[in-house]
């Protein structure tokens, strides 16, 4: 399934959700980030890019989704550790890398979420 088929599904299924109980709050989870690094995709996927990142941010249409969560960046340099002990922090803490940018672009904070290091058998090799 290309991306822009993905973002589509994802789409259509919010809809879907949002048409038959309009209370139902979403949060999006995803494995990596959904829009990429600073926008770099081929030619093509930045508009469908761009149209997902609009239709998450637009509340005339009464969009249900509340937060998008993507679970790691692969230049590691762009999330948030974010823990039980610092989870209700103002700011949370992030790499100490000076040029460390937010480069999604959401209208509320997007928060990258590493998951494998917290497993137990986990090894960084």
């Amino acid at each position: 399934m290309r991306r822009g088929e993905q973002l589509n599904w994802i789409k259509n299924i919010v809809s879907a959700v949002h048409m038959t109980n309009p209370a139902v709050k979403t949060f999006l989870l995803t494995h990596t980030p959904l829009v990429g690094h600073e926008l770099k995709a081929s030619p093509k996927d930045v508009d469908v890019l761009k149209d997902f990142v609009n239709w998450v941010n637009n509340d005339k249409i009464g969009n249900t989704v509340e937060a998008v969560f993507c679970g790691h960046t692969h230049e590691n340099r762009i999330f948030h550790n974010i823990t039980l002990d610092n989870m209700n922090e103002k700011e949370p803490p992030h790499y100490d890398d000076p040029t460390c940018l937010q480069v999604l672009y959401f209208k509320y904070p997007t928060f990258y979420i590493e998951t494998t290091t917290a497993t137990k058998e986990y090894k960084h090799y």
